[in-house]
């Protein structure tokens, strides 16, 4: 099925040691290939007050990972072409297409650019240079 059984024995293993060293109670791996699930391993403890061993379907709560979860599906839906990176959000959710954004200096509210576009800028780039021996001297403009 084009997967390396070294490979998915070298990740149990780097599992087992986590929980072997203590820097986790236990854990859940499960490792699909085409839909096929190749491999799915328990090591450990899932309650440790009873010492009762991690099982497949532990559940588990999970902090701070909304962003890397919806990050990669996103990616997924990018690659199965449902989802492009450059589309206008309202392509997917229509009631954004009238979002105006307000702008401060101006007073006025107007269309939103999309995230991709370009900014104008005067021309000149700044660059953080190497610094060779002169602190005050790190950041240089070029045009």
């Amino acid at each position: 099925m084009g997967v390396n059984a070294e490979q998915l024995s070298n990740a149990t293993n780097a599992m087992q040691a986590l929980v072997d060293d203590k820097k986790i109670a236990g854990g859940v791996m499960m490792v699909s290939r085409r839909g096929k699930v190749v491999l799915a391993k328990a090591v450990g403890l899932g309650r440790v007050e009873c010492n009762q061993p991690m099982q497949l379907d532990s559940i588990f709560r999970i902090y701070s990972m909304s962003k890397a979860i919806t990050s990669i599906a996103a990616m997924q839906l990018v690659e199965e072409n449902k989802l492009g990176l450059d589309a206008p959000i309202s392509r997917y959710m229509p009631e954004f297409a009238s979002v105006r954004i307000y702008d401060e200096s101006t007073g006025i509210a107007r269309k939103r650019s999309p995230a991709n576009a370009r900014i104008p800028h005067s021309g000149q780039r700044c660059r953080r240079w190497p610094d060779r021996g002169n602190a005050e001297k790190g950041w240089q403009v070029r045009s």
